[in-house]
């Protein structure tokens, strides 16, 4: 049995901004820090889909793994 649990990505990235404002090291609005971080965002985004599409010989549940390793590696820059 596998029990998956996701959040909505919009929720999620506004309470990571919220809890690193109340700590001080937010000084941004959620809006602007959105828009500036959005590139990073892309780019990650892009590197995934072009990993996906290069691992094709890797079986599904290997490069889901690897896929979502990265995504949370690559994000953890954005947050």
């Amino acid at each position: 049995k596998i029990i998956v649990l996701t959040r909505n990505p919009t929720i999620r990235a506004h309470a990571a901004w919220d809890q690193n404002r109340r700590s001080g090291v937010e000084t941004r609005t959620f809006a602007n820090a959105v828009r500036d971080e959005f590139p990073t965002a892309h780019r990650c985004a892009h590197i995934a889909q072009e990993l996906a599409q290069a691992s094709s010989w890797i079986s599904n549940a290997t490069k889901s793994h690897f896929l979502l390793e990265y995504s949370e590696r690559c994000l953890f820059f954005i947050q």
